[in-house]
């Protein structure tokens, strides 16, 4: 099932399906932490874990991305992308309404989350102003 969530306009609904769930969050932070697998995984989804695993680390409780260059990524998930995307495009730290590309290249220095670049294009052309 797909959940769905409202990036700017109210008439604008983006599919979340493809972002990291809570759960996906806290079964990562479990497994790279304290190398323990969810309760009934079967060896596919044990090697999958594994292997998603490999591209993130968790410091201080928090799962980061390894991004290009060492670069410390925060892992956003579906239910704060809204938040994190709206803050970075229209505040006067985030942005105050600028473009695509400066918004995309603000939340990258902090942010990832595997659509970010759909979310971000999508919410900077619906955005009212």
């Amino acid at each position: 099932m797909s959940e769905a969530i409202v990036i700017c306009a109210e008439d604008s609904v983006y599919d979340v399906a493809a972002r990291m769930d809570d759960e996906t969050y806290t079964e990562l932070v479990n497994y790279i932490s304290h190398k323990n697998y969810p309760v009934g995984y079967s060896k596919k989804q044990k090697r999958r874990l594994r292997e998603k695993a490999l591209s993130f680390y968790v410091a201080n409780q928090s799962l980061f991305h390894k991004g290009v260059k060492g670069k410390k990524q925060r892992v956003v998930t579906a239910a704060n992308v809204k938040a994190v995307v709206e803050e970075m495009h229209t505040s006067v730290v985030g942005g105050c309404h600028f473009g695509i590309n400066t918004t995309q290249q603000k939340i990258a220095e902090r942010y990832w989350w595997r659509t970010m670049s759909e979310d971000i294009r999508h919410y900077v052309r619906t955005c009212d102003r």
